[in-house]
């Protein structure tokens, strides 16, 4: 059995230089530079994040779309296509655990405020507001799909196992 057909190396080409293009149409050619950032503004909380990891993080994110549309449309029979599926899930699993600390600072950022009264004063109120928080909901959003990607990574072990129990 040939294990890389011409196929599978042009669809992975075509996926690298669909990355590169994305990646050129956000930044531009100022964004292949190694020293160059990506920056978030969020209320009082200003995040610098280096462009090799935004690149690394749709790369990702890319590889995964493209490669589970395959595997779907193959019904999980293609074993390369499975293999860079697995690989890339496991790497979205990461990279997720990964931002789940950025979206942790800024939620906390969000959350409310305190009133630190001085200690002479004895009968003070003391209010916190919470507004609306839509970033503790995409933090759970985020947890649910990590659990979500671990079952679908169990599950494509099972079945490229199933498939393709003589070939391994």
């Amino acid at each position: 059995m040939k294990i890389l057909n011409r196929n599978e190396v042009i669809w992975l080409l075509v996926t690298i230089i669909f990355i590169l293009l994305i990646y050129f149409l956000i930044f531009g050619k100022e964004g292949f530079k190694s020293e160059s950032t990506f920056d978030l503004n969020t209320y009082d909380t200003y995040l610098v994040i280096s462009n090799i990891h935004f690149i690394f993080t749709l790369s990702i994110l890319l590889f995964f779309g493209v490669y589970l549309v395959r595997s779907l449309n193959t019904k999980f029979k293609n074993l390369i296509v499975n293999i860079i599926l697995m690989i890339s899930t496991i790497l979205l699993i990461i990279t997720l655990m990964n931002i789940f600390p950025f979206i942790e600072i800024i939620n906390e950022k969000k959350s409310g405020w305190t009133i630190n009264p001085p200690l002479s004063v004895n009968d003070l109120k003391i209010e916190k507001k919470f507004e609306k928080n839509n970033i503790r909901i995409l933090s759970y959003i985020i947890f649910i799909f990590q659990i979500f990607l671990v079952i679908f990574l169990v599950y494509l072990v099972f079945i490229t196992r199933r498939n393709f129990r003589k070939t391994l």
